[in-house]
């Protein structure tokens, strides 16, 4: 199996203004990969219950307050980059200090964020709107991700503050 990592959280030390990480620079590189290192911003006062019970969907829908577009209550939200926005948005919502959680997760498991399928004029090529979707910046995992998923917790600035034990 094929593990293609957007996020590193090396870039959360570098000098970025708002954005680090990668994506599949082609369709083929994206086609050959089966896993995807991705990430989620969140709050570190979530951090007891999201270790307890992993990741779990939005069924309050309150992206949808955030950016116009109706939420999936079914799957939880993926970056493939770093950017900071996440962390200021999910601070201004929960207060105390922006976290990523860096997961593993199955291709097979992700599907095109809605607001980039409304950007880009969606086809019915569930592949390529995934490709397009990840290259953008993110994607949607379908379902919760339990922590056996994950494979490390950062502060905002790098810190590691919760790592599998492979």
């Amino acid at each position: 199996m094929k593990i293609f990592k957007c996020i590193d959280p090396e870039d959360l030390i570098k000098d970025y203004f708002s954005r680090g990480s990668k994506c599949p620079q082609t369709y083929d590189e994206y086609l050959n990969s089966d896993l995807f290192i991705l990430g989620h911003c969140t709050s570190s006062t979530l951090l007891d219950s999201i270790l307890m019970y992993g990741l779990l969907p939005d069924e309050k829908k309150e992206r949808e307050y955030d950016d116009g577009v109706a939420s999936d209550k079914e799957s939880v939200y993926l970056s493939t980059i770093i950017d900071r926005y996440y962390f200021k948005r999910a601070v201004n919502k929960f207060a105390g200090e922006g976290i990523l959680i860096v997961v593993k997760v199955c291709k097979a498991n992700l599907y095109p964020d809605e607001a980039v399928m409304l950007l880009n004029n969606a086809t019915k090529d569930l592949d390529l709107e995934l490709y397009k979707s990840i290259s953008s910046g993110q994607c949607k995992h379908k379902g919760p991700i339990p922590i056996s998923h994950f494979e490390g917790i950062y502060n905002s600035v790098g810190d590691l503050i919760w790592k599998k034990n492979h």
